[in-house]
């Protein structure tokens, strides 16, 4: 079956390094309302006049984001439990109270949220101190992902969740093979 030539040559953009909340050293606020601000805040630019000539015709330059927290998938967590109890706050109101103002807020919340495919990863800190981002595949659990963490750092998850200072005792390559032992393709 031949691929569609206009989904084929569609660009998107991904951002693979973004921090939240869930990482001790995130410099912006702690409130729930940061991960909301986070996806809209992926789709700003300061633009120069040539960014402005480039980017006027791009309505959504960014699709996709990985959350890589140090050491932590935290911030995904928080995240997932955002959209799923504004999902389930818009259904009760509209149910109840359609024209209530609260609805429009959370509707506007809710296409952002949707708008910006958010995947669950980590950033770890191979031997001698090298940063990889660990993204997982969609089918992975949090709870597997945390369990991985555990063991890449031979210490509970709660005493690495959002440390950047740990570094694990497996060089760069006993990591990936970590990585590709326990989760193969995802």
């Amino acid at each position: 079956m031949k691929a569609n030539p206009a989904v084929e040559n569609q660009w998107v953009a991904v951002d693979l390094h973004v921090h939240t909340p869930a990482s001790k050293d995130y410099e912006g606020p702690k409130e729930d309302s940061e991960f909301i601000a986070l996806l809209r805040r992926a789709n700003e630019f300061e633009k120069s006049t040539t960014q402005k000539k480039l980017l006027k015709s791009i309505t959504k330059p960014v699709s996709c984001v990985a959350f890589t927290d140090h050491n932590s998938i935290d911030g995904f967590k928080k995240w997932k439990a955002i959209y799923d109890k504004s999902a389930s706050l818009a259904e009760a109101i509209r149910d109840r109270d359609p024209s209530n103002p609260l609805l429009k807020e959370l509707n506007a919340d809710l296409d952002l949220l949707k708008s910006i495919r958010v995947l669950m990863g980590a950033e770890v800190k191979a031997y001698p101190g090298v940063h990889l981002l660990v993204i997982w595949h969609e089918s992975v659990q949090p709870e597997t992902a945390e369990q991985f963490l555990s063991h890449a750092y031979s210490k509970p998850y709660s005493q690495i969740n959002g440390d950047p200072e740990p570094t694990t005792t497996l060089t760069i390559g006993q990591l990936l093979d970590l990585v590709n032992g326990t989760f193969g393709q995802n």
